[in-house]
């Protein structure tokens, strides 16, 4: 057997193309019948020769004795030319039983050949369908990523505005306070000032209204008004200041 057909017994089964296998099945068929060809013709020769050796053998039948060194070399050719012809055929069944073999090998090498083809097809489909998929994924993950950024940004525009007015009313409120404030702390002052002038003026009244009392009963001494008009009197006096400590404690 020689390198190239042990090469091919030896490669793995799918890394031959079909058209490969095809060409190798016919190189070595042509290679095989040319072997057969050129054994079957020195066959023939060596039959033709075997078959001429005997025509001269029985041409010089009448000269053997003369001749039977030549005879016995004669002999012993056509016992070798046997014996060649015998290794011939043997050789040829050889050739011939490892050449179907290579073929029903190459056969299968080609089935098998197919189906990987078909298997690769599906893969190939399969490969393109997910390419497919992945491209929509891409799409729709750009998409997503589109969206997520215009909702991000508009939470973030919503945010400083958010942010604005909430800065804005903080701003109001802190006015509003500070008004308040000056008003209240205006309003306080001008209560205290008020507060001061009615507490002046009630002492002044309480004044006013103790040397009233005291001047009343010093006329009523004077005069001898009647007890009753005088406890009348001063009582009223009484009630009146009541009244005004009432208001200034008020």
């Amino acid at each position: 057997m020689n390198e190239q057909e042990m090469g091919f017994r030896t490669q793995i089964v799918g890394g031959f193309q079909r058209d490969d296998v095809l060409r190798y099945i016919e190189t070595t068929n042509q290679v095989f019948t040319a072997r057969i060809e050129a054994l079957e013709r020195d066959l023939a020769q060596a039959r033709q020769d075997a078959e001429q050796e005997s025509a001269r053998a029985g041409e010089f039948s009448a000269q053997a004795a003369e001749f039977s060194a030549k005879d016995a070399e004669i002999l012993e050719r056509l016992g070798a030319m046997t014996l060649s012809e015998d290794s011939l055929r043997s050789e040829l069944e050889t050739v011939r039983a490892e050449l179907s073999t290579q073929t029903a090998a190459a056969q299968r090498l080609a089935a098998e050949n197919s189906s990987l083809r078909a298997e690769n097809a599906a893969y190939a489909e399969e490969l393109r369908e997910l390419r497919r998929k992945c491209s929509e994924y891409e799409s729709a993950k750009g998409h997503m990523t589109e969206i997520e950024l215009r909702a991000y940004r508009q939470a973030k525009e919503l945010e400083a505005k958010s942010q604005a007015e909430a800065a804005h009313v903080r701003r109001e409120c802190d006015e509003m306070v500070a008004k308040l404030k000056r008003q209240l702390n205006t309003a306080n002052d001008a209560y205290r000032l008020l507060l001061v002038h009615a507490q002046e003026d009630f002492a002044a009244m309480q004044k006013q209204a103790g040397e009233l009392l005291s001047n009343f009963e010093a006329i009523g001494g004077q005069l001898s008004v009647p007890a009753k008009a005088s406890s009348r009197a001063r009582d009223a006096v009484t009630e009146v200041l009541g009244c005004i400590r009432g208001k200034g404690e008020d």
